[in-house]
């Protein structure tokens, strides 16, 4: 309400939203809620827990016992080991968990999103609801972008190992595409600055976000030389 007169492009619900954080060991939720949803998907999957203690290299007896291995779990049963004492590479109990949360996640993302609009849009008709800090995609953290790219109007999402140009390929598929913006801060000298948006236009984007302190507006936002 209070910027409805000000007639922004749009509205940021958050900033490096993600349902993990890098390799942190609390990668997924382990609440029994969550642990209970969780099996349900597991048995519409393998139907059986002797067929899902194949894939996962387990022995559970019922399904009330399955839990997943955390990230850090995971990476300590694979690498911890001596090399002459390794087994075949098995990360399936961890990615069936980080599928099903990436599920939930969009889910509630979705859920969300849809009730800032139906708010934003009491105010301002066309409002357009986006995420800044775009994480890239990885194994231990980001998130599944096929699934995200569907959620928002807008997203800025930081060029790191080639997401913004992942995140613009997907974009091209939606019926009407999100717009994605390129960001200029406090950091970059005025040639890298220049430099960037001239590329990130090139790749997609639709527009910009001038961090405050980037030295491209003043106090007043306006243009510098």
């Amino acid at each position: 309400k209070r910027q409805k007169d000000s007639l922004p492009v749009g509205y940021s619900i958050g900033d490096e939203l993600s349902v993990t954080h890098g390799t942190d060991a609390v990668d997924t939720c382990f609440d029994a809620r969550s642990l209970a949803a969780f099996r349900v998907v597991l048995q519409e999957r393998y139907k059986t827990i002797g067929a899902l203690n194949r894939v996962w290299g387990t022995r559970f007896r019922r399904w009330s016992d399955v839990v997943p291995m955390t990230a850090a779990e995971t990476i300590k049963s694979q690498f911890g080991l001596p090399l002459l004492r390794r087994k075949p590479y098995n990360f399936a109990s961890w990615y069936d968990h980080r599928v099903f949360m990436d599920g939930v996640f969009i889910s509630a993302l979705e859920g969300f999103v849809t009730h800032a609009h139906d708010v934003a849009r009491q105010q301002q008709t066309e409002a357009r609801i986006g995420m800044t800090g775009a994480f890239e995609p990885a194994a231990y953290g980001g998130y599944d972008w096929s699934g995200l790219i569907n959620v928002f109007d807008w997203f800025e999402c930081p060029d790191r190992f080639g997401s913004k140009r992942l995140v613009n390929a997907l974009n091209r598929r939606r019926r009407e595409p999100a717009v994605t913006l390129a960001v200029v801060n406090d950091r970059m000298a005025p040639k890298e600055a220049a430099r960037r948006l001239w590329r990130d236009i090139l790749v997609g984007d639709g527009g910009v976000i001038f961090k405050s302190g980037s030295g491209v507006i003043d106090g007043q936002d306006r243009l510098t030389e």
